[in-house]
């Protein structure tokens, strides 16, 4: 009886993060787009055709804008340069890989304590701040479960 709620929970957070997610690609696809999104989207092509961060000026030079690492680009090299999936899809990887944090986390915290565990998930899960930066062109969701995998081994 417990794993049914467990589940039902589980199967709202997924609902609820895959219909902000259709939402945002028909009704408000601008949204997707921050100020550092355009230069995550311009090093990873650099990182694609130079196999170098930067970005390209007009002299085809590449030249360091921010300080950054090639982290997050690297995976829009990969996935929206080489493999050409549109950047819908690079949001719904990212709200997949927020989904892996998710059980990640509850693992993690399983290790700890066995009663924080769900709650600890459902944060992760139910967290608005976590579902808007997963539908935008940004480093949170590449971040989030980086550092969740590195919290769950070092435990």
């Amino acid at each position: 009886m417990k794993n049914k709620y467990c589940i039902a929970f589980i199967g709202v957070a997924l609902i609820i993060k895959f219909f902000l997610l259709a939402f945002q690609s028909f009704a408000a696809p601008e949204s997707k787009f921050q100020p550092d999104s355009y230069f995550y989207l311009e090093t990873g092509a650099a990182l694609f055709s130079h196999v170098t961060p930067g970005i390209p000026d007009p002299r085809d030079v590449l030249k360091n804008g921010k300080l950054s690492t090639p982290g997050y680009p690297l995976l829009l090299a990969v996935f929206h340069e080489f493999m050409r999936i549109p950047l819908e899809g690079i949001m719904f990887i990212q709200v997949l890989l927020t989904i892996l944090s998710a059980f990640i986390v509850y693992k993690a915290a399983v290790q700890i304590d066995p009663r924080v565990g769900f709650i600890s998930g459902a944060i992760i899960l139910y967290s608005p701040g976590i579902a808007i930066y997963s539908l935008m062109i940004l480093t949170e969701s590449l971040f989030l479960i980086l550092i969740s995998l590195f919290m769950y081994y070092f435990i």
